[in-house]
């Protein structure tokens, strides 16, 4: 892959066009899942400049405020999108109906007007605060929330979609994650990233494949490794019988089996059975009654 997965599904996510309800929503997700969403700052910090451009647009677009975009130095950096005056920070608290002295930031549920904004939610807090690792090496989706209630919230918003997931401590903040491939990829079609739920099907039927390759390469290994060993007691035993003066003593049906065994070395039971039209039970008991007297010698 020539860029990370989780920059892939994102920019997937960031072509999909939404009706109002869900760009509301969407635009509630991005919000409140990013770096600052208070009276005293509203503010996104980001690698991706096309994150920043729909966090500032959207912004713009529904609450109809002033959106600073500063681009990061060359050779690298963060880009920062911030809302300055504290009257259109207020106005966009007051749009998706939060207040000023709040304590805590929550979830405010009535901003998820139909079934399809949750979708829309979550794709927008995705895009500012979410990952997702290499399917090639493991599933993990996660959103990264800087407050304990607001990752809890985020946590029962998914389980409103139907996805279970855990919360955990992550450094300073916490992280929601969801570590099932399955409902990673419920997750991702849910938010309008139907090809990149297509590639981790196929990194999955590929794994699935050289797994059952690797299982039939190991039996056929352990099966040669069997016979092998089988032809060479068979092997140590006819030499010291014959060594021994007493191969030319035995029944005929002993002295053509030892005879078979000692002209072709690498041939399985099966195989010699189909070159000497012997039954395998037959063949095996010989070679085993060869194995006993060499024992007894």
């Amino acid at each position: 892959m020539k860029e990370y997965f989780s920059q892939s599904v994102k920019k997937e996510l960031m072509s999909v066009q939404a009706k109002a309800c869900c760009e509301f929503a969407e635009c509630y997700g991005m919000l409140i899942c990013a770096s600052s969403f208070s009276s005293r700052a509203i503010s996104l910090y980001t690698e991706s400049g096309t994150a920043a451009r729909r966090y500032r647009s959207a912004l713009q677009g529904i609450c109809g405020v002033q959106c600073a975009l500063s681009k990061p130095e060359s050779g690298g950096g963060l880009y920062l999108c911030s809302v300055a005056g504290k009257s259109d920070r207020l106005l966009v608290l007051d749009k998706f109906s939060h207040r000023a002295n709040d304590i805590s930031i929550r979830i405010n549920l009535a901003n998820l007007e139909n079934d399809c904004c949750h979708a829309a939610f979550l794709r927008g807090a995705f895009i500012v605060c979410g990952s997702i690792s290499d399917p090639r090496k493991n599933y993990r989706l996660e959103f990264s929330i800087q407050h304990k209630n607001l990752a809890s919230d985020m946590a029962r918003v998914l389980l409103e979609v139907g996805i279970n997931a855990g919360v955990s401590v992550r450094g300073s903040g916490y992280s929601v994650y969801i570590n099932e491939s399955e409902r990673v990829e419920d997750l991702l079609t849910m938010m309008g990233a139907q090809n990149s739920t297509l590639e981790i099907m196929n990194v999955k039927i590929y794994k699935d494949i050289r797994n059952k390759a690797n299982r039939i390469t190991n039996c056929e290994t352990a099966n040669i490794s069997k016979t092998a060993d089988a032809a060479a007691r068979q092997l140590y035993a006819i030499r010291r019988i014959k060594e021994s003066g007493k191969l030319e003593n035995l029944p005929e049906s002993l002295k053509l089996a030892a005879e078979a065994r000692i002209n072709n070395p690498d041939m399985s039971l099966s195989e010699m059975c189909a070159l000497f039209g012997m039954s395998k039970s037959g063949l095996s008991h010989r070679l085993n009654r060869l194995i006993e007297i060499s024992k007894n010698l």
